[in-house]
């Protein structure tokens, strides 16, 4: 893929309708929404090692998400499936020893988005930044990037 049919599929065209208010008739307005993200690699990098830096416990992984899964599912029916009691604890429990917030505990708790927290967790402690605009980045840069053909 070519750097111009990346810059398509990463911008859309929104429809606007202008309701005429301040004219007579109608008109429609079409305006390009940039979807790419507008950080440079040194900024996400920045980011990165700034979540790195501020992050409470021991990293998260695939088998601490499974262990703590496991208990939840014996306590989930216990309590109707509701963030009380035994299931509680388990997530105070994960926050606490892992630095992950309640909301995050909360859903490895249930089972959903395991694997993105898993990953997010993994991306923080190994200083890998989110993606980046290779529009912002240099030409000497650029040569560095894998790119998938």
């Amino acid at each position: 893929m070519d750097r111009e049919s990346s810059k398509v599929k990463q911008t859309y065209n929104r429809y606007v309708i202008d309701d005429g208010w301040s004219e007579d008739m109608p008109k429609e307005v079409v305006e390009t929404v940039d979807l790419r993200p507008r950080m440079t690699k040194e900024e996400a990098l920045e980011l990165v090692i700034k979540e790195h830096n501020n992050h409470k416990g021991a990293w998260i992984d695939e088998n601490t998400v499974r262990l703590y899964r496991k208990q939840a599912k014996w306590f989930l029916p216990l309590t109707g499936y509701q963030y009380i009691g035994a299931v509680r604890e388990l997530g105070e429990e994960l926050q606490e020893k892992y630095g992950v917030t309640e909301e995050e505990a909360i859903n490895i708790l249930r089972g959903y988005h395991l694997k993105d927290y898993v990953n997010k967790y993994y991306r923080i402690k190994n200083l890998i930044p989110l993606n980046v605009d290779v529009d912002f980045i240099s030409e000497s840069e650029i040569e560095e990037i894998p790119r998938v053909v």
